[in-house]
């Protein structure tokens, strides 16, 4: 799993099947609703980037589209479960691979935005940005376990509660 915090009738998923294919999954008011992409390199940087304006989600892979899917049912995220990233929500199957930073907005950004920041690293206190980690925090080549802060932002998610996070057994 890359994201996940699905529940038996709520929530939302990204993982790798075996074929290296991207699928992120969405609990609707039918039932659950997948996007798979197409097969991705392995050992090599990728920027991913899911998009949804409404309508439609698209997932982009480097800027590009790669899938995407019309969505007419009402979305169900009312999970009380929290967002893990790199494992599924129960703490098991494990991402393997890095994390360079997470960014969730709350707007649907463009494909040209998307190319166009996805090397930079962000402010912290950009329109729209709804969370924002960068796990830079630790020593590099140190003992950062069993855990650090993840950077903390002046972001609110719908709850009113700051998009806040431990990592857990990381290296930079």
């Amino acid at each position: 799993f890359i994201f996940d915090n699905m529940s038996s009738n709520s929530g939302y998923k990204l993982s790798i099947d075996p074929m290296s294919q991207l699928n992120f999954s969405i609990f609707t008011s039918s039932g659950i609703k997948s996007l798979t992409t197409s097969p991705i390199d392995n050992d090599v940087w990728q920027h991913i980037a899911i998009v949804y304006n409404g309508a439609r989600y698209a997932i982009l892979i480097g800027g590009v589209l790669d899938n995407s899917l019309l969505l007419s049912e009402q979305i169900v995220d009312s999970s009380s479960n929290n967002l893990t990233i790199g494992s599924s929500n129960g703490g098991g199957e494990h991402f393997k691979g890095a994390f360079d930073e997470l960014r969730v907005w709350g707007v649907a950004l463009s494909s040209c935005r998307i190319t166009d920041q996805s090397s930079c690293e962000l402010i912290g206190n950009e329109n729209d940005l709804n969370a924002y980690y960068n796990f830079n925090n630790g020593e590099v080549n140190g003992n950062n376990f069993p855990m650090f802060d993840v950077l903390r932002y002046n972001h609110t998610i719908t709850s009113g509660i700051p998009p806040e996070g431990r990592l857990n057994n990381f290296g930079l």
